[in-house]
């Protein structure tokens, strides 16, 4: 019977090992694994204008812009759960905005799997609180802080016309400022917050600009 109880005890305890010592090991692994994909990201020596992250459960992905003498270039950063890293570069394009006071660039990165389009806005006086995408899909990406929009990250499937173009809208928005402080359950005590600046936002908001790009070129360079 003693025996009998010892070898339940030893069962519970190697139980209760396994229960705390497997979560231990994938959260060194997820570790490991990010700290792998950041120094690849970062083995460029480039210094990065705006960083992204971008990527699905298997193929995680560091996303950044940076000068390269004539303009802008996107550096990708892939790491998939299983096979080789891999840095990829692809060129960003000037869109014709029709304003002087305001330039856009845009490019293709990612990778195959997850075709990303990045914008990159930079204003004379900066207005834009909201960019919206209009091709084959309706897209859309809205700052409630006190910063402005200047990139826009979006998945490129399914995003573009039969035509390869997209309508890119700018919108400013007075009177709508949101501060998002940090602090324990954050996300869940602000979230009443977050969803009134966020409407008032959409019924404040005033369109100030509207172009059209091409994404041919692009898409021909990735060779995807």
């Amino acid at each position: 019977m003693k025996k009998l109880k010892q070898g339940l005890l030893l069962a519970v305890l190697l139980l209760l090992g396994a229960y705390v010592t497997i979560p231990l090991i994938k959260q060194e692994i997820q570790h490991q694994h990010t700290q792998k994909l950041n120094e690849l990201y970062k083995s460029t020596g480039y210094d990065y204008l705006r960083t992204e992250i971008a990527g699905s459960e298997g193929n995680d992905m560091i996303i950044g812009i940076y000068e390269d003498g004539d303009g802008y270039s996107i550096a990708t950063a892939c790491l998939p759960d299983q096979g080789e890293g891999e840095l990829l570069y692809t060129p960003m394009y000037p869109a014709e905005t029709g304003a002087e006071s305001v330039r856009l660039w845009y490019g293709i990165c990612g990778n195959a799997q997850e075709p990303q389009l990045l914008l990159y806005l930079d204003e004379d006086d900066p207005l834009c609180r909201s960019i919206e995408l209009d091709g084959a899909d309706h897209r859309s990406m809205s700052y409630i802080q006190d910063i402005f929009v200047d990139t826009m990250l979006t998945d490129l499937n399914g995003l573009v016309d039969n035509e390869n173009r997209l309508t890119v809208s700018l919108f400013a928005a007075e009177g709508v400022d949101f501060e998002i402080k940090p602090g324990f359950n954050m996300v869940e005590n602000m979230a009443p917050d977050v969803l009134t600046a966020s409407e008032e936002l959409n019924k404040n908001k005033q369109l100030y600009l509207q172009f059209s790009i091409d994404l041919t070129e692009a898409l021909a360079r990735t060779g995807w």
